[in-house]
């Protein structure tokens, strides 16, 4: 690779070394696959050393406050991280937020993991998804949208209300309310939702729910062990 390049140009090198992610990392008690922040760091870290780019966090603040439930702590995280052309001297500051719920030892912990995790991927613009590689390329081949959304199937006809319960579609006014509320309780965001799952929270399919209620209420009780030795070996 030539030395000339600027920085930013080789931060288009790595963000092309990694078009796709599949969520390869398997939460066997809730059943739930994702994609580690040991996953996404191991992707680019190759094409980082090839480029001599280092990645310097800072945290500029620390606030923290209990969760609804009153049982875990939210800590939230202002952030710099500090992109590093070793070979020019260049670099390129990029201000950061990150937040986790957990018990108070291990909040800020969470907070940085996930906060890592979604920088490099949001960074690089790596998508994530369940499908292998070549049933993403056909779902993102005709996607016009700025944000990831779930391949869209028709609506099913109204039925009445002596029919059988519908499994299609996306789901309702009122799992849409406790679903936000589960994820309010988890401290998980939007953004962190969609780099997830790839769809908004009023267009999660009906046969995910259970899944996605698992999923919030995992991440509010603990860090996955994967995620979390990430920062600390516990």
């Amino acid at each position: 690779m030539p030395t000339e390049l600027t920085l930013r140009q080789k931060l288009v090198e790595i963000r092309k070394s990694v078009p796709y992610l599949q969520k390869a990392s398997k939460n066997e008690q809730q059943g739930f696959n994702y994609t580690s922040s040991s996953q996404v760091i191991t992707a680019v870290r190759a094409k980082m050393d090839e480029l001599n780019i280092a990645l310097i966090p800072a945290i500029t603040g620390h606030a923290t406050q209990p969760s609804t439930t009153g049982k875990q702590m939210l800590t939230e995280l202002t952030m710099e991280y500090t992109i590093v052309d070793c070979d020019s001297g260049e670099s390129l500051v990029i201000p950061w937020y990150a937040q986790g719920t957990d018990v108070h030892e291990k909040g800020v912990g969470k907070a940085l993991t996930y906060g890592e995790k979604y920088f490099l991927l949001k960074l690089f613009q790596i998508p994530t998804d369940k499908d292998d590689p070549d049933a993403w390329a056909e779902k993102t081949a005709g996607d016009s949208q700025t944000t990831p959304s779930e391949v869209k199937k028709p609506r099913p006809a109204s039925a009445a209300q002596t029919a059988p319960p519908d499994d299609t579609g996306t789901i309702g006014a009122g799992a849409i309310k406790q679903l936000i509320k589960a994820l309010g309780d988890a401290g998980i965001d939007e953004v962190a939702f969609i780099s997830e799952w790839g769809f908004k929270v009023d267009k999660v399919p009906k046969t995910k729910l259970t899944e996605v209620m698992i999923w919030a209420k995992e991440n509010r009780s603990t860090t996955p062990p994967e995620e979390e030795g990430d920062i600390f070996d516990v």
